[in-house]
């Protein structure tokens, strides 16, 4: 397993989950210093560095390249893949065509993710899972020339109304016949859409087999995993956008498997997780994804809380049983005043 850590220089996703932000030399050389192997590159667009000057900064720091994302597609240019305008349409692929080639010369697979765009209005939702389905098919032909993978991410509904589940893209990839193009499993997203995550990564593996391979378990919002939704071939390259975690972090525990299951899957990505985010690597197998509901309905109770003890107070009694100090001083609220008469 690699580490890897995304360089945005795209003004546009300043508040975006991305860390480093800073000069792309000055990015390289915080990577390095934190001890990732690699980096996933988000740039404005292919022309905005030549391959040769990556390449240089990546020797240079000794660092691979995990991924490129075409995010800046649709946050900085409005483009979609699913707009209703046609020409929009075939600039949004045309953008991404290039970033594949772009990525393809590093030895790196380019991400889909906000540019899959919505359906709505003028727009249906098979119509749109049909011009997604054509840029796909595109997509993955274009990544095969430089022998890499394509990876479309499921988005979680509040971004996307397209494909919001693992399993729901796995039999979209399927019944489409789109080849070349792997699955990201982004646990952001996944802890919105997903009723259980683990499962959810086993299904859309598509095959008896389970998910169990030696991977940390990381803030659900901080990581994801790229599943072919068909068998593939493990390979040397990079497999993943960006890998968790960082080359000092501890080896971690083993995911096991279910009983009556095989282990490994040969039709799961090779092991990969996608950090965006320098946490250290936490092994609590989802106790986060599990907590937050939790935490979430204590934080709503504490203004109702922080009201009572501001506004208690502690009514005198002037019946008889309560002529005793011992009686008129027990409150259940110690630190109330005395009510204003």
């Amino acid at each position: 397993m690699k580490s890897a850590i995304t360089l945005s220089q795209v003004p546009e996703a300043a508040a975006g989950p991305f860390v480093f932000h800073q000069p792309l030399a000055e990015g390289f050389a915080a990577a390095a210093r934190h001890g990732y192997d690699s980096v996933e590159l988000f740039f404005p667009g292919p022309d905005f560095i030549t391959v040769d000057e990556v390449k240089a900064l990546a020797a240079e720091h000794d660092l691979g390249i995990a991924a490129v994302g075409t995010g800046a597609g649709m946050v900085k240019h409005g483009l979609s893949l699913t707009d209703v305008d046609s020409e929009k349409r075939e600039a949004a692929l045309d953008f991404i065509l290039k970033m594949i080639d772009f990525g393809g010369q590093l030895g790196a697979p380019a991400i889909l993710g906000s540019m899959q765009g919505k359906w709505g209005g003028e727009v249906s939702r098979d119509l749109a899972l049909t011009w997604l389905s054509d840029a796909l098919k595109a997509a993955g032909a274009a990544a095969a020339k430089h022998g890499v993978s394509f990876i479309y991410e499921p988005l979680n509904r509040y971004e996307t109304n397209l494909i919001n589940h693992l399993a729901e893209g796995a039999q979209y990839l399927e019944d489409n016949g789109i080849e070349n193009v792997v699955l990201l499993a982004d646990l952001f997203h996944m802890n919105i859409e997903e009723s259980d995550v683990a499962q959810a990564i086993i299904d859309a593996g598509n095959t008896p087999a389970t998910f169990t391979t030696p991977t940390p378990i990381a803030p659900p919002w901080a990581w994801d995993t790229p599943i072919p939704h068909r068998s593939l071939q493990r390979s040397n390259k990079w497999a993943t956008p960006a890998i968790f975690p960082p080359k000092s972090s501890p080896s971690p525990t083993p995911i096991p498997a279910p009983p009556g299951k095989s282990r490994p899957s040969k039709r799961l990505w090779p092991n990969a997780l996608h950090l965006n985010r320098p946490f250290p690597a936490w092994n609590q197998r989802l106790f986060l994804s599990a907590a937050r509901p939790v935490m979430k309905e204590i934080f709503k109770l504490l203004p109702l809380l922080a009201f009572a003890f501001v506004t208690s107070c502690k009514e005198s009694s002037t019946d008889e049983g309560a002529s005793s100090p011992s009686h008129r001083d027990a409150s259940p609220m110690p630190w109330a005043k005395p009510c204003p008469s």
